[in-house]
């Protein structure tokens, strides 16, 4: 008998030493992450499949309270604070879940975001409550979240199964002024011969066409050039000033750019900059 419990304590100290198996679940985790200007969203769930069951009004019963998703809560974080559906919530990682109705959803957003299901959910830890409607979708054998419509400042995300789906918005403010405020803070703070802030800057307003802020990326462009001029800088300067209707001054300083690029060793690529001084006289 002591030989016995001796092995029984033996195989129990082994389990635990080597840890539990890593075994297989019904539902299986996903984590979406998406990248939304400067902020990140991130989904964390458990995707029950359907088997031929009735999902809403069945798996998922009416006016009861549901973890969107199966085992652990289900969690959405978001690295800023942002806006779902216009209303506020602060960065962070949230507990999501959602009562259904027939004709509407209620989502919510719970402080408590590590529980098991929707078991202990408690409404006055509840950080954000916003109702929306349910519409007819494709039909999704395993419960999805994606996110949809990405610009730089806002995303659609959605969740799925069977042939529902329910979506809401994040929007993450004015991006582009949070942007702009940290690549000033870059260029007053860079050491004297570092000129990536102003490139990188006058770049961002470029490509975005902030057309208010194209004389300050100019005046970016300028101190980087008294440092060197190269082909890059000049370049850069060339759409810019072109971008901001100055066209003469465009295709002055394009034709130094190019003359510099390909005097260069070794020599820059020009081709695509002069098909643009191209195009742009032929607009005088």
């Amino acid at each position: 008998m002591k030989i016995f419990y001796s092995f029984a304590f033996l195989l129990i100290a082994s389990t635990f030493s080597f840890g539990q198996v890593n075994l297989p679940k019904q539902s299986q985790k996903q984590e979406v992450r998406q990248t939304v200007g400067d902020t990140t969203v991130s989904i964390v769930y458990s995707r029950p499949n359907v088997r031929g069951r009735k999902v809403w009004g069945g798996l998922v019963p009416y006016n009861e309270v549901w973890r969107a998703g199966a085992d652990e809560n289900t969690t959405v974080e978001f690295t800023r604070d942002v806006t779902v559906d216009g209303k506020d919530i602060p960065a962070g990682k949230y507990g999501f879940h959602v009562l259904p109705t027939e004709n509407e959803m209620t989502l919510i957003f719970s402080k408590d975001n590590d529980k098991w299901g929707s078991f202990s959910y408690r409404q006055d830890n509840d950080a954000l409550r916003l109702t929306v409607k349910p519409v007819k979708a494709q039909f999704e054998e395993s419960l999805s979240y994606y996110l949809s419509d990405i610009t730089v400042s806002s995303a659609k995300v959605s969740l799925a199964w069977g042939e529902i789906a329910i979506s809401f918005t994040v929007d993450t403010g004015d991006v582009h002024s949070r942007s702009l405020q940290a690549l000033r803070a870059a260029i007053s703070a860079r050491a004297g011969d570092d000129i990536r802030p102003m490139t990188q800057g006058a770049s961002y307003i470029l490509s975005f066409q902030l057309k208010p802020y194209y004389q300050e990326a100019i005046s970016w462009l300028d101190i980087a050039l008294k440092s060197r001029e190269t082909f890059a800088l000049l370049s850069s300067k060339s759409r810019l000033l072109a971008a901001d209707g100055m066209t003469k001054d465009a295709i002055s300083v394009g034709e130094k750019a190019i003359a510099m690029g390909k005097s260069a060793n070794p020599p820059a690529n020009t081709a695509d900059f002069e098909r643009f001084l191209t195009g742009l006289k032929s607009q005088q």
